[in-house]
């Protein structure tokens, strides 16, 4: 008997099926051992009294650094927390306002504090909220 050797469509098809297989193993592999990645995350400092720009009618005025944690540019939403009897808001003269930040950025926040009913002024707290996933 006469040994037949592969045609050229087995050797074709013999290649396709290890790279498949191939294909398929790196996609287990990707998906069970995938690196983790941290979406943009929020850090804010303690306030620190500063003085208020020139004209902004406010007693006092206190600066947050706000620094993106996250490996994800994001745009945050920021919240001035009056304590109580008081008035906090940021430059706009709104008590809300948003941040757009790089991954590893810092800005610098201004909050202007007025004492609504007494003269002591405490300071405000700030809330920022990452961005939904």
């Amino acid at each position: 008997m006469a040994r037949r050797d592969g045609t050229l469509g087995y050797y074709v098809a013999f290649i396709a099926l290890v790279a498949g297989l191939g294909i398929a193993a790196s996609l287990v592999y990707l998906l069970v051992v995938r690196p983790v990645t941290e979406s943009a995350g929020v850090e804010v400092s303690e306030p620190v009294a500063d003085d208020c720009p020139v004209g902004e009618r406010a007693p006092v005025c206190y600066r947050f650094e706000v620094t993106n944690t996250g490996d994800e540019a994001g745009a945050f939403n920021c919240q001035a927390l009056p304590p109580a009897d008081s008035l906090a808001v940021f430059q706009n003269g709104e008590p809300r306002s948003a941040l757009v930040l790089a991954p590893g950025q810092t800005d610098s926040v201004l909050v202007k504090v007025t004492p609504l009913e007494t003269d002591t002024v405490r300071a405000p707290s700030l809330v920022c909220d990452p961005p939904a996933a």
